[in-house]
């Protein structure tokens, strides 16, 4: 732009070569690792595969059953106490005291993670579905105070996810949400494999969850950070 000079002297110009612009660049891509209703879009089957989506409504379109009461239904049972739990919900019907247990086949972690993380703002993510859900075990977990392990939830199938993230260079970020539901051992295997393969990439991080620390106690919280 020219500009009116009015008084003699010398000046000087500051051109920019390039204009003023901010170009975004995606940042922290996680890679969602876990089970899923399905894994198929028109006609063709995306288990075992990783798969970039930027919204939950491609999530729902690949991954999902045509109803949302199919997407993740874990079964629930009322059992009766003698007297109240201090393990585990609780309710009272009638004077009776009765504790929620969940049938442990029936729980899975990937779909509400997925879920959340659209909610809370996230942008593009990777799924690599491992397999669709195992059928229920038709009683309840034991004891509200013992760790939830599904069956149908096993090492070998989230190492195998884990391992077709190694030709992947935009995923910044590991999550296998469902790795509490293995064994303590199994557990630690996975957490092992995920952090060997993160050091050997040099290009993604691992975010964990630590066992039983949806409901923690001041006597074992301690006991499972030690142990994780």
């Amino acid at each position: 732009m020219l500009r009116t000079l009015s008084t003699p002297g010398v000046y000087s110009d500051e051109v920019s070569a390039f204009p003023n612009s901010v170009i975004p660049i995606a940042t922290a891509v996680p890679a969602f690792v876990g089970y899923t209703p399905k894994a198929e879009f028109e006609g063709k089957s995306y288990y075992n595969q990783p798969v970039y989506i930027d919204s939950f409504a491609e999530y729902l379109a690949i991954f999902a059953l045509p109803t949302s009461s199919q997407q993740y239904s874990p079964q629930y049972y009322l059992i009766a106490q003698t007297s109240e739990s201090g393990g585990g919900p609780n309710i009272t019907i009638n004077g009776s005291s009765y504790t929620i247990l969940p049938d442990q086949n029936t729980i899975y972690y990937m779909y509400n993670s997925i879920r959340l993380f659209f909610l809370n703002g996230g942008g593009r993510a990777c799924i690599v579905s491992v397999g669709p859900y195992g059928g229920p075990s038709g009683v309840p977990l034991t004891s509200p105070g013992i760790q939830c392990i599904n069956p149908n939830v096993t090492l070998a199938d989230l190492q195998a996810g884990l391992a077709l993230l190694k030709n992947e260079t935009v995923p910044s970020l590991y999550l296998c949400p469902e790795a509490t539901l293995l064994s303590p051992a199994d557990n630690t295997t996975l957490v092992q494999s995920m952090l060997l393969q993160a050091q050997k990439l040099q290009t993604a991080v691992c975010l964990f969850d630590v066992i039983n620390g949806n409901q923690p106690t001041q006597e074992t919280f301690s006991d499972d950070i030690q142990a994780f």
